[in-house]
């Protein structure tokens, strides 16, 4: 699947929109148009279907969606504040200490079928991609996003990071760059309140991204990275919403 391009004004104005939970749906965005020979103009994206079932609102926010096939304390360890359901996949063995704690909390547990649980992870990635090579743009063709995920292309990479930065600030959405240029990109989305961005290469490196910032901004250079290493990475990074900073990070009010 090929990214479209999406007007950037617009999709911040949606993060915001949904951010704020108003009720009124914003104005539609400007047509695209060219002005420049040989540049090429955003299109807007249209909204998101929305339906009724507890499925399609799986990621909504209070919502802890777990991957894994057996679920222990392990994977729900300091990850259940303020949430109010956690959702497994069907047939997932969640075990007695699991069941104890969540009902001690009050929060619910149900079951998803793998597959409705597959298009919410995707629906919550937004990938967007950046390249300045022709190398470059044929290795982000070839990492095909998983099916449902939102797919960006920007020819500027402040507006990449500046838009990707304002999609994770929901706490259920995560973001992707794919850019042949790593490091500036890391430093342009680090500059936004929400964004904790880091620049990855192996599983390995994801994980502990993960772990030490609560990763929400995943940076890959396309010319490095296999597409088998690449589905890898997606189906770990996917895991464990909503994604928040780790508390020893935030400075308590009057700390420097």
């Amino acid at each position: 699947m090929t990214p479209e391009p999406v007007n950037i004004e617009w999709v911040v104005a949606e993060v915001l929109r949904r951010l704020q939970q108003l009720a009124e749906t914003p104005a539609g965005p400007p047509s695209s148009a060219t002005d420049t020979p040989g540049r090429q103009h955003a299109v807007p994206v249209p909204p998101e279907p929305t339906g009724g079932s507890s499925q399609a609102a799986a990621a909504a926010a209070g919502d802890l969606v777990i991957e894994a096939r057996v679920v222990t304390l392990a994977d729900i360890q300091r990850r259940l504040d303020n949430v109010r359901r956690v959702l497994v996949p069907q047939g997932a063995v969640v075990t007695p200490s699991v069941k104890d704690d969540l009902h001690k909390r009050h929060i619910r547990l149900e079951y998803l079928d793998t597959a409705a649980t597959e298009r919410q992870a995707a629906g919550m990635l937004t990938i967007g991609r950046c390249t300045r090579t022709p190398e470059a743009a044929r290795g982000a063709t070839r990492l095909e996003p998983p099916a449902g995920a939102r797919g960006i292309v920007f020819d500027d990479l402040r507006c990449a990071a500046q838009t990707v930065g304002a999609i994770v600030a929901d706490a259920n959405r995560l973001g992707v760059l794919l850019t042949d240029d790593p490091l500036p990109a890391v430093c342009l989305a680090n500059r936004l309140p929400a964004a904790r961005a880091a620049w990855v290469r192996s599983v390995a490196e994801l994980r502990e991204a993960i772990a030490a910032i609560g990763l929400n901004f995943l940076v890959v250079d396309p010319t490095e990275l296999a597409p088998r290493t690449w589905h890898e990475l997606l189906a770990i990074y996917r895991q464990g919403l909503p994604r928040r900073c780790p508390p020893r990070l935030i400075a308590a009010p009057g700390q420097c």
